[in-house]
């Protein structure tokens, strides 16, 4: 956060006899001058850990895949000393940090939540029905953090935070 430490994954996965072995794989920290580092991430954990972004100057964020193949959001102080899990018995398809990294934005299914980290709450902002039958999820925050960017299976929504309002894209409509 302050160019003095460095969050990283090691991927412990791997191609055995032909097969993919997927391992877990772990959340390191170490100093921007070290090449040595320490794990955060619980040591006897079955869970993959990716994706690690900093929300404070001492605690990182994380998704991670558990053994039942759901994904998650976890989180860690940089001494290794606060492990939680943001989102227990969620299976997030994307997920994206507002630019205060007060909030995290992700999709379940075709549903939208917020997750407010200093609370742990987790509030329901809107449901989606994709228009077809594409593939993937992406979100997206404005600079502001008034809005967030949808984009499920092909189709596009933009959504007020302050209003609630859904706004379905339509390429004929100037957005900015």
């Amino acid at each position: 956060p302050n160019d003095t430490r460095i969050a990283f994954m090691d991927n412990r996965s791997r191609w055995e006899n032909g097969d993919y072995v997927r391992d877990p794989s772990v959340i390191f920290l170490t100093s921007s001058d070290s090449i040595s580092g320490f794990q955060i991430s619980p040591i006897d954990s079955k869970i993959s850990f990716f994706a690690p972004q900093w929300i404070s100057n001492n605690h990182v964020v994380f998704t991670g895949r558990d053994t039942e193949d759901r994904i998650g959001v976890y989180g860690d102080d940089s001494d290794g000393s606060n492990f939680t899990d943001y989102t227990p018995w969620r299976n997030i398809n994307k997920s994206a940090l507002a630019p205060s990294n007060r909030w995290l934005a992700f999709l379940e299914s075709n549903q939208l939540f917020l997750l407010e980290f200093e609370t742990r709450e987790i509030y329901q902002i809107a449901s989606f029905q994709p228009l077809s039958d594409g593939w993937g999820y992406s979100i997206l925050w404005s600079p502001d953090a008034d809005y967030l960017f949808i984009d499920i299976k092909g189709s596009q929504w933009m959504v007020s935070l302050y209003s609630g309002e859904v706004i379905e894209y339509n390429p004929e409509l100037q957005l900015f």
